[in-house]
């Protein structure tokens, strides 16, 4: 109920674990964390041991032992019920831009697939359009954002404009 601070090696961490609720052995949790194993390792006790200051994590397999709540969490979970209007106010933006864990970019990418091709097979023009605000030069969703909205849209002259724009820098 309390806002955490930790330190970018220890959000990534509580991520993937709160991403595997089953648990992680310690040699897929290092794998989840860095392609260089060393690394990985020394990073992983390491950052065991202060993340353990601030939330139980359990061992054997490595768990985190209080239910936790995320954004990144009811984004999927939204997409996969349906409920994509939902998952896309809900979606803030790429999980942990800055970071390079296999596991957090492997999931950052999936989140943000699976949202868009939600938005994308949803085809209402006001979802697609604020899809497209919050992905920003993915020209494919402007483009059918503009071919969604009728001509009175209000908002046809910005999405008109950023067809434009996009076009011209992948031309």
């Amino acid at each position: 109920g309390q806002p955490l601070k930790l330190q970018p090696r220890q959000l990534e961490m509580l991520v993937l674990l709160s991403l595997n609720p089953e648990g992680l052995s310690g040699d897929q949790f290092a794998a989840l964390l860095s392609r260089d194993e060393h690394v990985a390792r020394s990073s992983l006790k390491a950052g065991l041991s202060r993340l353990r200051d601030v939330i139980p994590v359990a061992s054997q397999p490595y768990r985190l032992l209080p239910a936790v709540q995320a954004d990144y969490l009811d984004v999927m979970a939204l997409v996969q019920a349906g409920r994509v209007a939902d998952a896309l106010r809900r979606y803030e933006g790429p999980l942990l831009p800055a970071s390079d864990a296999p596991g957090i970019a492997e999931y950052r990418e999936l989140l943000q697939a699976a949202l868009r091709q939600a938005v994308l097979d949803h085809r209402d023009p006001a979802l697609l359009s604020e899809l497209a605000l919050k992905l920003g030069d993915d020209l494919e969703v402007w483009e059918l954002a503009l071919e969604r909205m009728d001509a009175g849209d209000p908002r046809r002259a910005v999405v008109t404009s950023r067809v434009r724009q996009l076009r011209v820098a992948y031309a």
